[in-house]
């Protein structure tokens, strides 16, 4: 489960909290190609926790749907 409306990014019991902004940095690094997803120096590209960027890429499908542009 994931908190989309606060730009507090502490967990509070046991959600990691995600926000549209989170989400389109986490896209930015995803479109410029540079990196695999995968590799941690993609996530130092970001202000994003490594919890954080772990829930995006478990629920990418559901966020894209919400906050994508269906650009694939």
């Amino acid at each position: 489960m994931i908190a989309i409306i606060t730009n507090n990014k502490k967990k509070e019991n046991n959600m990691v909290e995600v926000t549209q902004e989170d989400f389109l940095e986490y896209k930015r690094v995803q479109q410029s190609g540079m990196y695999n997803m995968f590799d941690p120096q993609a996530r130092q590209m970001t202000n994003l926790s490594k919890e954080q960027w772990v829930k995006i890429m478990q629920e990418y499908k559901k966020l894209n749907e919400a906050w994508g542009n269906d650009d694939e």
